[in-house]
């Protein structure tokens, strides 16, 4: 064991020494992580909400009622309206990048709207000026008017019908004093508009916490600090386990091996500080983001349980790509190639809930996957014990990869 020790220690001196390697290690995925985060407009880790700006020529109840709509309290996390006087400052904003979309609403656009007189060619339409520069974000503005104006129209339809078979069925004589069909139409048209036929009851599972604790809510600065942490952790466990085939290409293996050391000792010195990099990176960037940014990890000993098993598994197929080529330039070529690939398929750089079936299936058992799904779950409150679809896995995966890297390296390490 002191031979492994020792070994371990001198790699360990090896990687302080070298401050360029350090400072890649530690230093760019928390950089990355920044960079990425506020890249898609984001304070402290939660989505700005999206500038639109509105022109209300028509100042009447109808679009008083869209103007609300855009206020309302459940929309104030994701719209930011904003009113103007007039149509051409509304587009030069736009064209200025100042906001996603302009909603133009035209004068007499109410009463346009419940006019039985005029048909839908000689309405004054509802304008939306859209950024192009910003198509998901004008996508929002879009769909949140498209369903005001399905409102309208079926409350409006509604209120038709209603009067109609009134008067068809003779509940209803216009020429009958106090009677007034378009207040009748009206109060119909507020009813059909406000009324909901379905509610719909939005339930999310809550795992158990302690009461003074408050919820937590997913943020993208604590996504990507992990994402980015353990794509960084992919290059630098391939990079440690390259080292060996570096050394017997030195011939400091060589020099190792006439030693009074046991091959099995001197890789598991090799194994042993391949891991104690990975779990110094990953503690570094833990810590860092959660003293700076207050990004939340989850239960101490939970994130604690988690990183080494995450750090094992990686090291491992760091370890198993050196095991399987012949020189250290073939490492780095399949050990980059292999990070992208899995950087991609894991969720490293976006979420994988657009995936398809098939691409969810086939990375779900990836180490990164596991990773960064692991830390999400603890982030919201989990306990690593009932977690068992991640750590599970992640346990075989570590197992199988070291086995696999054995005696992948008994056979090319004479």
């Amino acid at each position: 064991m002191k031979k492994i020790l020792a070994i371990t220690w001198k790699d360990l001196l090896e990687l302080v020494r070298d401050t360029t390697a350090l400072l890649l290690m530690l230093a760019a995925p928390l950089a990355l992580t920044l960079a990425i985060t506020f890249a898609f407009g984001a304070e402290n880790g939660s989505p700005q909400a999206i500038p639109v700006i509105i022109v209300d020529l028509d100042d009447d109840e109808l679009s008083h009622a869209l103007i609300d709509v855009f206020k309302d309290e459940e929309l104030a996390d994701l719209l930011d309206p904003i009113l103007v006087g007039d149509e051409e400052t509304a587009r030069q904003r736009v064209d200025d990048d100042d906001a996603a979309a302009a909603v133009i609403i035209p004068a007499a656009f109410t009463t346009q709207t419940f006019s039985p007189f005029l048909d839908s060619a000689t309405r004054v339409p509802l304008t939306i000026y859209e950024n192009p520069a910003r198509s998901v974000s004008a996508g929002v503005v879009r769909s949140v008017v498209r369903q005001f104006t399905e409102r309208v129209n079926t409350a409006h339809l509604a209120a038709s019908v209603t009067i109609g078979q009134m008067l068809i069925s003779s509940y209803l004589d216009p020429s009958s004093p106090g009677i007034d069909p378009e207040a009748i139409g009206q109060r119909s048209a507020e009813y059909a508009a406000h009324t909901d036929l379905i509610t719909l009851l939005n339930e999310t599972y809550q795992p158990n916490q302690p009461a003074d604790e408050e919820e937590i809510e997913f943020t993208w600065m604590q996504y990507y600090a992990a994402s980015m942490a353990i794509l960084f952790l992919m290059f630098s466990m391939s990079s440690a386990a390259n080292s060996i085939l570096r050394e017997r290409d030195a011939g400091t293996y060589g020099r190792l091996k006439v030693s009074p050391a046991y091959r099995r000792e001197i890789l598991g010195g090799k194994m042993l500080s391949t891991f104690m990099r990975g779990l110094l990176q990953m503690s570094v960037l833990i810590v860092s983001t959660r003293l700076l940014l207050d990004v939340h990890w989850g239960s101490t000993v939970d994130v604690i349980l988690h990183t080494g098993l995450t750090v094992a598994s990686l090291a491992a197929l760091g370890l198993v790509i050196a095991a399987i080529v012949k020189t250290s330039e073939q490492a780095s070529i399949a050990g980059t190639a292999i990070v992208l690939v899995l950087g991609v398929i894991s969720g490293n750089y976006f979420p994988r809930t657009n995936f398809p079936d098939w691409l969810k299936a086939a990375s779900a058992f990836s180490p990164s996957t596991l990773g960064i799904e692991g830390y999400q779950r603890l982030a919201s409150g989990y306990r690593y014990i009932n977690l068992p679809a991640i750590w599970v896995p992640l346990l075989t995966t570590a197992i199988l990869l070291i086995v696999m890297a054995l005696l992948g390296f008994r056979r090319n390490l004479k």
